[in-house]
């Protein structure tokens, strides 16, 4: 649900996002309807303060022996009023509530807008879609004739839209179930979690399903419970009701349901076979972060999904047609195989980036030995004092470090190996070693300024970078540590995608500006 005064700051800006996801909203209602309560609440209030202070002057007067009937009555009058303007403050409450829980939440910057799916884009894909010669079956037609569903079955147990897997189906999918759940457990850190199906309405409000979804939804009259539509109800509330201390962040959850979904719409009943069913089985992740970690475990979330335990190796679509036809030909006993076109093409594998390899040699040394073209710069790995500094503040452990103060490394690998020798380093954190270590001495000059490319730069990232002017650094992070102390325009926000754009963008101005700036 939105914040209601961050709506009262933003209209605007809230009514086009809104209107981007389609949704009609009239949030000069809305806004309407919080002018009157805040108005009533005032109201209320000023009463509320005349009763207390009235109170305590009656009180004065009874306990000097006297008596004030006026004041008295007059304060049950202010009571009266009090209750009166109470119960309209509750009645505007209610409906600004009721007007905010269907007002959807506004899109990512990053999503486009469109009209329909013809207007989406593509983020990412993976791998190939194939091509075949003949007509393919669908997964319905599939299923049936291996004998691994049974809809017309499953139809007279409980009506369409059921699924009832059998033989083989159902072995593959409590085994689908099963690796999924043992997959995010040991590989990624989750805890198990066997959740209730059923939920009461205060736990499919918390999560956003209520009131949007209530069609969709199979609700037990006598008990007031939901079937849940998803794992995600009882994870999202395993924590209601309580404040997680942020030491004990992040927390994985993984839990195995069955899902429950009336797919009341037209849509749902223009689909066949498992896509559009009223039962089926997920395995689902949650996790409680740190708000402003929550893009950055979005990110890893989706890498999860890919498969990181398989090793897989690029290869060409010629190589792994060929394979396919070997694999084919050795079963059926290798008689149909032509070995010496397929030792052709495996030459030509060999041979080919080998001649790479040789070209890429000889045109180096050709660089460095005849046209005294510079073609590998060393690099050194400087640990001094405010580099130990730099590592801590942004939280990697540096007791025992001291003792390297000074030492200056030849290899990225070398400053990496000798820091793990006296703290733990996870991956992140060894690439931040390698970047504050980095030795480049860079001055800030003049001339240097008025040369390079300001496309780009906004006036105060312009003006910061001026003020640095005659400055010198040894490592680039100080550069761009100095820019941001004096223009918040400089300032990598982190947060993970929501500020990525914002990030990349500063990240790639800084290493244009170490490149103009390093003293060779």
């Amino acid at each position: 649900m939105l914040s209601l005064n961050r709506i009262r700051e933003n209209p605007d800006a809230i009514q086009q996002d809104v209107e981007a996801k389609g949704e009609q909203v009239d949030f000069n209602v809305l806004l309407d309807l919080d002018k009157q309560h805040r108005e009533i609440q005032t109201q209320v209030n000023d009463l509320r303060a005349e009763r207390n202070r009235v109170s305590e002057k009656i009180a004065a007067v009874k306990r000097s022996g006297g008596d004030d009937d006026d004041a008295i009555a007059a304060m049950r009058e202010v009571g009266n009023k009090i209750k009166t303007l109470e119960d309209e403050a509750d009645s505007f409450k209610a409906q600004i509530h009721s007007a905010l829980e269907v007002i959807p939440n506004t899109p990512h910057e990053s999503v486009p807008i469109g009209k329909d799916e013809t207007d989406n884009k593509v983020v990412k894909e993976w791998g190939e879609k194939p091509v075949f010669d003949y007509d393919i079956k669908d997964h319905l037609e599939l299923g049936s004739a291996l004998n691994l569903l049974d809809f017309d079955r499953a139809a007279k147990i409980a009506g369409s839209g059921f699924p009832l897997y059998i033989n083989l189906g159902a072995k593959l999918e409590r085994a689908l179930i099963n690796y999924m759940l043992d997959f995010h457990i040991k590989e990624h850190g989750y805890k198990e979690i066997f959740p209730p199906f059923l939920a009461r309405g205060s736990s499919l409000y918390t999560c956003g399903q209520l009131p949007k979804f209530a069609d969709d939804m199979y609700h037990t009259e006598k008990d007031q419970l939901y079937l849940i539509p998803t794992a995600e109800v009882p994870l999202t509330n395993i924590h209601a009701d309580e404040i997680l201390d942020e030491d004990s962040l992040p927390i994985y959850y993984t839990a195995y349901s069955a899902c429950f979904r009336r797919e009341a719409g037209s849509y749902g009943k223009e689909t066949r076979g498992l896509l559009r069913v009223h039962q089926f089985n997920k395995v689902e992740m949650v996790k409680f972060v740190r708000p402003k970690k929550s893009y950055d475990e979005l990110e890893q979330l989706l890498a999860n999904m890919s498969l990181p335990t398989i090793p897989l190796v690029p290869v060409s679509s010629s190589q792994a047609v060929v394979g396919a036809v070997i694999g084919i030909g050795m079963l059926q006993g290798g008689r149909e195989i032509q070995w010496p076109r397929v030792y052709s093409i495996v030459k030509g594998w060999v041979i080919t980036p080998g001649i790479s390899c040789l070209l890429c040699f000889v045109g180096l040394y050709f660089l460095q030995n005849v046209f005294q073209q510079t073609v590998q710069r060393d690099s050194t790995y400087l640990l001094s004092a405010s580099v130990i500094e730099k590592f801590q503040k942004e939280g990697i452990e540096t007791s025992g470090l001291q003792e390297l103060t000074g030492t200056v490394f030849r290899s990225s690998a070398e400053v990496v190996r000798s820091v793990e020798e006296k703290v733990m380093l996870n991956s992140t954190q060894g690439l931040k070693v390698v970047e504050y270590s980095l030795q480049k001495n860079m001055v800030v000059t003049a001339e240097k300024i008025a040369e390079m490319d300001k496309n780009g730069l906004s006036s105060a990232q312009l003006d910061a970078l001026s003020n640095l002017e005659g400055q010198t650094y040894n490592f680039p992070w100080q550069l761009g540590d100095a820019l941001a102390e004096i223009s918040t325009e400089w300032v990598v926000r982190g947060g993970g995608l929501k500020n990525k754009l914002h990030d990349r963008k500063i990240k790639q101005k800084l290493t244009y500006l170490y490149r103009i700036f390093y003293r060779r």
